[in-house]
């Protein structure tokens, strides 16, 4: 969720310390986008309406040609790849999923992912880009230890992000208070909570990646009661 433009930032720390750091406890008045309700609260109204007269074509829509020419005029760029978040994308439309996130986005972020995201790892294996779930799990691992530990690219980041990253086999993690209170990478580390809390202060906080301890090729699991 982002909090509502004209807020100051020490309103913004207030009204997140009054939810407790739970974003459910927010309110709508106190944001602009609910990212929280799968995206849809992150649309205007007017972009909601469009979609009743927009052409929804799967392929060749023009919408998409409106999308590039906005693109190229604002931004300059000659190729356009539309992805649904910043770190899964599409695979198979977009060659490299992780382009936009390691170079583009400057805005001061804090990324959960679970890496053994359910309606993840079963995408590449179907598309064949990656020969099973374990290998999907791995490489995850090691996108997520490098973006942690990245300044950034072609638009360096202002604030170095901060990644929180169990294996708790669930694609959102907040639904219940366990998921945002409890929950750790194993063997010992801080909960989502408290990460995030960290990440607040000047002092940044760290990253935690959940490590794979096991010889076989199941993944070493998070603490996830």
């Amino acid at each position: 969720m982002l909090c509502r433009e004209g807020k100051t930032y020490e309103e913004r720390k207030k009204n997140l310390y009054g939810a407790h750091f739970n974003v459910w406890n927010l309110t709508p008045t106190q944001l602009s986008f609910d990212m929280c309700s799968l995206g849809t609260s992150a649309m205007s109204q007017e972009q909601l309406a469009g979609q009743l007269v927009g052409d929804e074509a799967y392929a060749g829509a023009r919408n998409f040609e409106n999308l590039c020419a906005a693109v190229t005029r604002v931004l300059g760029h000659t190729y356009v790849c539309p992805t649904h978040n910043a770190l899964g994308s599409h695979p198979e439309i977009c060659g490299d999923t992780t382009y936009t996130l390691f170079n583009h986005i400057t805005t001061p972020f804090f990324l959960r992912m679970d890496i053994g995201d359910p309606l993840a790892d079963d995408r590449y294996v179907d598309w064949t880009l990656l020969p099973s779930g374990e290998a999907y799990h791995l490489a995850l691992h090691d996108q997520l230890v490098a973006l942690s530990a990245s300044a950034g690219g072609l638009e360096p980041f202002v604030v170095p992000p901060r990644v929180y990253a169990p294996y708790c086999r669930q694609h959102v993690a907040v639904l219940t208070n366990d998921g945002f209170f409890q929950h750790h990478v194993s063997p010992a580390g801080n909960t989502f909570h408290d990460l995030f809390e960290s990440w607040l202060h000047p002092s940044g906080g760290a990253s935690e990646v959940q490590q794979d301890f096991n010889p076989t090729p199941l993944y070493s699991p998070s603490f996830c009661p």
